[in-house]
């Protein structure tokens, strides 16, 4: 016979599907921003890395959106799961718009190593993106029942 732990109530698969929505959707805008800026505006979406030019193609604005939306997803679900094993009374949305926010803020570095102020204006258009569909969209679909 097993018994329930009553603090750990089980998973939603809804609401799991809904947070796989939100890192798709953050995915889908990060996509369109990328469309607009390279092949419908032509701007050269090149970066430096270490010396190297590299041109930021459509799969890697996939991989990194779907990557961070993943990371982020597990980042607020381990927070959850914290405040809910504790029975501690966290504002579990405001821990998570914080460090989410200085994450961003953190990954906005990364944009310097555009060669040219345009690439840098769509690079900071793709963080800021997807890094506010995740930051808001998230937290909004709670990870398990209330």
């Amino acid at each position: 016979m097993t018994t329930k732990n009553p603090t750990q109530p089980p998973l939603n698969p809804l609401r799991q599907r809904a947070r796989w929505i939100v890192i798709v959707v953050a995915m889908a805008a990060a996509v369109a921003t990328w469309t607009v800026a390279v092949p419908l505006l032509g701007i050269d979406l090149v970066v430096d890395l270490d010396g190297t030019p590299h041109r930021v193609g459509q799969l890697d604005v996939i991989v990194a959106s779907l990557l961070s939306g993943t990371l982020g997803w597990m980042a607020l679900s381990l927070l959850e799961w914290a405040a809910t094993r504790r029975q501690a009374n966290w504002p579990v949305r405001g821990i998570w718009i914080t460090i989410a926010a200085l994450v961003l803020l953190v990954s906005l570095a990364g944009t310097l190593s555009a060669t040219t102020m345009s690439a840098l204006l769509v690079l900071l258009a793709l963080h800021l993106v997807t890094g506010l569909v995740l930051i808001v969209g998230l937290p909004l679909v709670r990870g398990r029942r209330p």
